[in-house]
């Protein structure tokens, strides 16, 4: 479990049974984001107790509500790490009429990834970013942030784009509810021979922009090696990104996220 505080409250439940709002869901009452609560783990012990746990964290942080919840089910290669999560804002109602929920530093909005040219274009490159968002959601989950996934497309002159927008605009961007925006490029591979090659790294480029501050608070890149890929990978990821494309996306995220400042008070699930 991972569980973030982002407004000061009670620290005993709140004694409201808590709603759930599926994400996607309309949520037709303002409320204040107080939270964010995630977990993460084997995705059979996440899927059977992860709900029941996280409604228990949010009461206490005095929430009468969960927002956007979703459980990600979808089955990917073993990268060696966590491949079951789920997450929601922990919410407090306000009173009818109250203004919109204010942006929040823990909510991010994860746009469309910048892909290199060398990982193809069409379907190829549609892939590569829906694997680099995918992970990169689930490593925001482990350091206590809540991902949105936002379909504008992001300028490759990151933030730049962003900056030059009116304070109005620029808040609007993605999520009205994020006040940061996570940009995540994905570079070259560097192969020695591509019929020969002993191993690849995949380079990822990170940033973290807030639209408040309209700055960058939080840049990383890194690169990462996925194994043994042998003369299959050097064939294959001509066509579609292979399993182990998606380990060196995945490991390559992994370090450059460990940089990125952790908001997140983790418990244990019991």
């Amino acid at each position: 479990m991972h569980v973030t505080r982002t407004a000061a409250g009670p620290t005993t439940p709140s004694g409201h049974a808590l709603k759930v709002y599926e994400l996607g869901d309309k949520v037709d009452r303002p409320y204040e984001i107080v939270g964010v609560v995630s977990a993460t783990g084997n995705r059979a012990g996440v899927r059977s107790k992860a709900r029941k746990k996280m409604l228990a964290e949010a009461a206490t942080l005095g929430a009468e509500a969960l927002v956007g919840y979703y459980y990600d089910d979808e089955t990917t290669v073993s990268t060696g790490d966590d491949d079951g999560w789920v997450g929601a804002l922990a919410v407090k109602f306000l009173p009818s009429g109250a203004a919109a929920p204010a942006p929040c530093k823990a909510v991010v909005a994860l746009p469309h990834t910048v892909i290199g040219e060398d990982l193809g274009t069409g379907k190829k490159a549609q892939k590569a970013d829906a694997i680099a968002r995918k992970h990169a959601r689930l490593l925001l989950a482990k350091k206590g942030y809540y991902a949105v996934f936002v379909d504008e497309q992001i300028s490759p002159t990151f933030p730049d784009g962003l900056k030059s927008l009116s304070a109005t605009d620029r808040m609007k961007y993605g999520s009205p509810e994020a006040d940061q925006v996570l940009a995540v490029t994905l570079g070259k591979r560097h192969a020695l021979n591509i019929l020969l090659i002993a191993g690849a790294s995949q380079v990822v480029g990170t940033a973290l922009y807030s639209k408040s501050a309209n700055a960058i608070t939080w840049q990383n890149s890194a690169g990462a090696v996925a194994g043994d890929l042998g003369v299959s990978w050097g064939l294959g990821h001509l066509f579609v990104p292979s399993a182990k494309t998606v380990q060196s996306v995945h490991a390559a995220l992994v370090k450059a996220f460990e940089t990125l400042p952790d908001l997140s008070q983790p418990t244990t699930v019991k």
